[in-house]
């Protein structure tokens, strides 16, 4: 009997771990949808036009200039300073972190 009584026992704390589970992976599983939706809404911004304009001037440098540049590491800077203007703007918003 005592076998029959560990089966149920057994069982009923699967069950509840199960449940336990799901009820975690809820928020889970929501934050992660929105992340991924407001991954795809940043990534369909448009790129501005200025920087479309620095492309095309970029291009046109004779390459004594851009091997000077690639020498500096310019692209790496650029793209430093600009993730670094955009995490400022954006933690400004922030509530408790940046503001006013």
């Amino acid at each position: 009997m005592d076998w029959i009584k560990s089966f149920f026992v057994g069982l009923y704390n699967d069950l509840l771990q199960w449940i336990y589970d799901f009820v975690l992976w809820i928020p889970r599983k929501l934050w992660s949808d929105f992340l991924v939706s407001l991954a795809e809404k940043i990534t369909g911004i448009p790129a501005p036009d200025f920087i479309l304009e620095a492309k095309s001037l970029l291009a046109q440098l004779p390459p004594g200039v851009t091997w000077a540049l690639d020498m500096c590491q310019f692209n790496w800077g650029i793209s430093l300073c600009m993730s670094a203007f955009a995490l400022r703007y954006a933690k400004s918003w922030i509530p408790f972190v940046g503001g006013k």
